[in-house]
């Protein structure tokens, strides 16, 4: 069959398909634009995909703000295989006493209540209850930052570990990224990747945080210890007081996606020549 201008074109669209670079989606985004007369738990981020609100202790408002308490602020949310998620929060103005701190990463669990159980750190089973309301939620891929004044170290921990039945799991391998919250006077950005692209298994995450300068890896690629996430957000632990400027979820397909996209597009143009 003779090749036509047309199918030639087809062609090349689904060549620049197949070498295209993969496109982010913004999962969640929120500016924390609320009141701080008004409980963040129960809104909305302005942006969301699935209709989500924020599952949160009475210590976090709507303005981002948070006082003393221990207790999580969380959305659900559960990763699939095939993507690279990047999670990512700005904060500002933590101001510690005895070491305490703001953790921030991917979790197992939801709650409402101020607990020690409902801060990454779950002395329950592995993995945590869902019931939100039980005061257990479980830190996989996670990190914290002290405040100003602290004199111990800032810690990544790659928690949670299936083999540990009851005891802190959520603080499962950790290690230190900074030598104290007094180098960054208790503003930061962080960021966690997660990359699930080598199937279940084998997913990865990687640790980064930008106390001015830019964002640096404050701690490599590792291997997740178990896979069971179903939410991402915020866990604060006794601290004075402190502020989440922005907090952001996006994802990015693997490459090989939008390759075979193009492949099965070339071969539907062949068929019909």
């Amino acid at each position: 069959m003779k090749t036509t201008p047309n199918l030639i074109l087809a062609t090349l669209a689904g060549l620049a398909l197949a070498t295209s670079p993969a496109t982010s989606t913004t999962l969640f985004f929120d500016d924390f634009g609320g009141s701080s007369g008004t409980n963040l738990n129960g809104t909305p981020p302005p942006t969301t995909t699935g209709g989500e609100t924020w599952t949160a202790g009475t210590t976090y408002k709507a303005d981002g703000s948070f006082g003393t308490a221990r207790s999580t602020a969380t959305l659900s949310f559960t990763p699939v295989d095939g993507f690279v998620y990047t999670l990512e929060a700005s904060i500002g103005s933590l101001a510690s006493t005895n070491n305490n701190w703001l953790g921030f990463g991917f979790a197992y669990g939801e709650s409402t209540l101020n607990s020690s159980n409902s801060r990454f750190i779950s002395n329950n089973v592995n993995p945590a209850p869902t019931t939100i309301g039980d005061g257990s939620v479980t830190g996989v891929a996670w990190m914290f930052a002290r405040g100003s004044g602290a004199t111990q170290a800032n810690e990544a921990y790659l928690g949670s570990d299936p083999t540990v039945s009851s005891g802190n799991s959520g603080i499962a391998d950790g290690g230190p990224w900074s030598a104290a919250g007094t180098t960054f006077g208790g503003n930061l950005d962080m960021r966690i990747v997660l990359d699930t692209t080598g199937g279940t298994g084998n997913w990865t995450a990687t640790w980064f945080a930008d106390t001015g300068s830019g964002f640096v890896e404050v701690r490599g690629e590792e291997t997740l210890l178990t896979e069971t996430i179903n939410s991402v957000g915020f866990a604060v632990t006794d601290l004075g007081s402190g502020q989440i400027n922005s907090f952001s979820l996006t994802q990015v397909p693997e490459p090989s996606t939008a390759l075979l996209g193009g492949i099965g597009l070339l071969a539907l143009f062949r068929r019909r020549r």
